[in-house]
């Protein structure tokens, strides 16, 4: 071993856990060895991590921001995709998850989003929530593109390698479904089958670099594309998971935070506890336990947050996710004043610049 190897094993070791792969990438990952990740992954923490005794690292569903407009830039084209189209006239943006699909047909995918229907730019069809298996996204997209409202396919790299990720892409694109969000995915030990194999072969930061190579007409593999499939990409970013500096690097550009409705304590203890990079202050959780009525006073704290996320200069939109309570949705919008999609079209309502 070169001598230099030698002093660089006996301080690296110790201090990084380096397994001296010969490919360190600790400047760019916050001095965070990803070879130490349970999903081996070259591009730094995905944000599904909890500084805990207790855990692995990796954690349970990741809240973030989403759709981000980073692997769009150079591009200039007149998108058929309403959601790039809303951005890139600069008017306020608002999307939503769609709450997890097994059954039920168009009806079922229907009714979950018709509360909140005519606020929303698009709803995410989401791949996997957690680790549980559901109705597959690019089936979920179809079915809510079918039923009127813009889709965003969420992709996980956890259930696919790169063949498949491809496959889904260009499926989706096939279809008319251009907006593709890109997540690592939370590890398998979160979900309620533990036994399932890991994937991993790409990360969210390569999936979008894919991506965009496919959207130029080409595969991985340098076959080509013709014509190349139309795709608006983003991606999620949680810029509280350690380490947190090492985020604004990962994320580059943040467009909608995320605002979570909850209706009890015991949510938000979950959440606090349960779920990586989100810490729910103890005066929060205390202000709803001690209030006449829990339900209302979560969704007081939700408009609250909303209210303040939007204000901050940079934010285009909102991203919302309600837990089993779709209409909250619809009612948070209506007491912010947030037009409907239909007067934003309009009025050409743009984000509030704050002085």
């Amino acid at each position: 071993m070169r001598p230099i190897a030698i002093i660089e094993a006996a301080v690296k070791k110790p201090v990084f856990g380096c397994q001296m792969c010969g490919q360190c990438v600790l400047h760019s990952t916050g001095m965070t060895c990803p070879m130490n990740c349970p999903k081996t992954l070259r591009n730094g923490p995905c944000g599904g991590v909890r500084v805990s005794p207790s855990t692995t690292g990796c954690g349970t569903r990741r809240r973030g921001s989403t759709t981000s407009r980073s692997a769009t830039r150079s591009r200039q084209r007149g998108g058929v995709s309403r959601l790039e189209d809303a951005i890139e006239a600069g008017r306020f943006v608002v999307t939503a998850e769609l709450l997890t699909v097994n059954s039920g047909g168009l009806p079922k995918v229907h009714e979950l989003f018709a509360p909140y229907e005519e606020y929303v730019d698009a709803v995410n069809a989401t791949d996997n929530t957690a680790a549980h298996a559901h109705a597959s996204p690019l089936a979920v997209a179809i079915a809510l593109q079918q039923l009127g409202m813009e889709p965003i396919m969420q992709l996980v790299c956890r259930d696919r390698n790169r063949l498949a990720l491809e496959a889904e892409i260009v499926g989706a694109a096939l279809h008319g479904i251009e907006n593709i969000c890109c997540l690592t995915g939370d590890d398998v030990t979160a979900g309620d089958e533990p036994e399932a194999r890991r994937v991993f072969d790409l990360d969210s930061i390569q999936l979008l670099a894919t991506a965009n190579t496919m959207r130029n007409g080409m595969y991985l593999s340098g076959r080509k594309i013709d014509p190349a499939p139309r795709l608006f990409l983003g991606a999620v970013e949680n810029p509280q998971a350690p380490p947190q500096g090492y985020r604004v690097e990962r994320a580059e550009k943040t467009i909608l935070p995320s605002i979570c409705l909850v209706r009890t304590a015991k949510s938000l203890r979950y959440i606090d506890e349960h779920v990586p990079g989100i810490s729910v202050p103890a005066a929060l959780i205390e202000r709803v336990e001690s209030s006449a009525d829990p339900e209302a006073e979560c969704f007081e704290i939700s408009c609250e947050l909303a209210d303040a996320a939007r204000r901050v200069p940079g934010v285009h939109g909102l991203h919302l996710i309600s837990f089993r309570k779709e209409a909250g949705i619809a009612r948070l919008c209506s007491r912010l004043n947030i037009p409907t999609r239909a007067e934003r079209e309009l009025s050409g309502d743009r984000p509030r610049v704050v002085v």
